[in-house]
């Protein structure tokens, strides 16, 4: 099959179920035309069409280092196709974002976005947005998907989550949701139990020097709550920001990095600043799990104290 079959058929479908009588000439079947061209012109489609930012929560759609492509288009959905084992899903989609959440706020200024594309072939898209704050500490990634791993990783995440708890009262109960919940398939329904959840598993897990992370006696292993957590941060950063927020990013995520709520998009989302430009532009790195962001607060908050909107220049 020729990767153009992916979006012609998807294409033909939607005609179908819309009675869109003609599609743009650009993404009409032509094959010919370079593949690239026809999934960047598909990402505007889409785009226009839904007046959201819903294909950012898709990681497995995008090819990362793809030259010819601009970071907020996906590409070639067979060569990113993971393998069908549960936990190799995982590591190939970064976690499976949920759509429940409205990020970007209630207010009518934030919640459409009206995406504009500019420059060649229409490769800089800018949308409208608000930057609360910078990545201030990361965690490596959790690149490995073993037990040992893991337990690395969680007395990272507690090294960096321990100042944070002292200086502000942040709950176990906070990180236990931040941890599980980019992936919404076998995370517990009931976020009350999160931080309970969180402990018992953390009793089982001892830093280097053999003492462990809690000190609370293991008293159940909860087996639905660690494959949410697996499943959720393989791949994945746990980070703090300068203001003092804590997040699950992706494995890309640098210190330096502006997390954004931008117009149409039900998540946080992690923009890297492009050097040695005169313009400010900006790199997607990929969707954010951000707490006490996900419910739109903040976002309302600098639209109900009149602060503008910055627009964003995505390359």
């Amino acid at each position: 099959m020729d990767e153009r079959d992916y979006l012609y058929a998807l294409l033909g479908l939607y005609q179908n179920a819309t009675g869109t009588s003609a599609l743009p000439p650009a993404l009409k079947p032509d094959y010919p035309q370079e593949v690239s061209e026809v999934f960047l012109r598909a990402c505007q489609l889409s785009m226009i069409e839904s007046q959201n930012l819903d294909m950012w929560n898709m990681p497995w759609m995008f090819s990362a280092g793809t030259k010819d492509q601009p970071s907020w288009a996906w590409y070639v959905r067979a060569r990113n196709s993971p393998d069908n084992t549960q936990l190799a899903d995982a590591a190939g989609t970064e976690g499976s974002l949920g759509h429940e959440f409205t990020a970007c706020g209630s207010s009518e200024a934030p919640k459409p976005t009206t995406p504009h594309f500019s420059g060649e072939g229409g490769r800089v898209l800018s949308v409208q947005g608000v930057s609360p704050d910078t990545v201030h500490v990361v965690t490596p990634p959790l690149l490995e998907k073993s037990d040992e791993a893991l337990s690395t990783w969680l007395v990272q995440v507690i090294d960096l989550f321990l100042p944070l708890a002292q200086a502000r009262g942040t709950s176990m109960q906070s990180l236990g949701t931040t941890l599980v919940a980019a992936w919404q398939s076998t995370a517990r329904k009931d976020g009350a139990s999160d931080g309970e959840d969180l402990v018992d598993l953390l009793s089982s897990v001892k830093r280097p020097s053999g003492v462990s992370l809690v000190t609370r006696e293991w008293t159940r292993y909860d087996r639905a709550y660690y494959i949410s957590l697996k499943l959720a941060c393989v791949r994945r950063r746990f980070f703090i920001t300068r203001g003092g927020f804590m997040g699950l990013g992706p494995g890309s995520l640098e210190v330096g990095d502006k997390v954004a709520m931008l117009a149409g998009g039900k998540w946080p989302f992690a923009l890297k600043r492009c050097q040695g430009e005169v313009e400010e532009r900006y790199k997607l790195v990929g969707a954010c799990y951000v707490h006490t962001v996900m419910d739109g607060k903040k976002a309302d908050e600098y639209v109900e104290k009149g602060s503008p909107l910055k627009q964003f220049s995505v390359v």
